[in-house]
């Protein structure tokens, strides 16, 4: 995830620098901006894979696609008009954004590493019982409940 954000981290950084008379540049900065849509696909899909228990899932995607509403929502309010054509505060809010992002990805992927050895430590920890999949899978445990349960990072 966090690898599809540096080249929007650069294309705005660059389009924020360059001069407005290289308009072939600005047009390429803009057009590597776009790479953060590969994050958008993945931010969408990690509450269904890394979530379980029907109610848990479905509320963590909710909160996820809220957020990706509510960020639609104050995104095209940081272009000010009066800073035409450059857009400083925009740049500033778009940088921030990716930057933040990037941070949280290697965050969350931090936790999922630490969640998934600890699981592996209560497991090796526990009495071998064979465990019924066919069980675990119908009664919709949560992650924290399964014991069988792995995160994806």
């Amino acid at each position: 995830m966090a690898l599809y954000l540096l080249p929007t981290i650069a294309g705005t950084a660059l389009f924020w620098a360059i001069s407005r008379d290289h308009t072939k540049g600005l047009l390429v900065c803009y057009y590597i901006i776009g790479s953060f849509v590969g994050i958008l696909v993945l931010a969408l899909q990690m509450p269904a894979v890394n979530v379980a228990g029907y109610t848990k899932r479905v509320t963590a995607t909710a909160f996820v696609f809220l957020g990706y509403c509510v960020g639609h929502i104050i995104g095209p309010h940081a272009f000010l008009e009066s800073e035409a054509p450059i857009y400083e505060t925009g740049c500033k809010v778009c940088m921030a954004c990716a930057c933040g992002q990037v941070g949280l990805a290697l965050g969350l992927r931090a936790l999922l590493i630490h969640r998934n050895r600890k699981k592996d430590q209560q497991q090796a920890s526990m009495i071998n019982i064979p465990l019924d999949e066919t069980e675990m899978n119908v009664s919709d445990l949560t992650d924290f409940e399964n014991p069988t349960f792995r995160y994806s990072y």
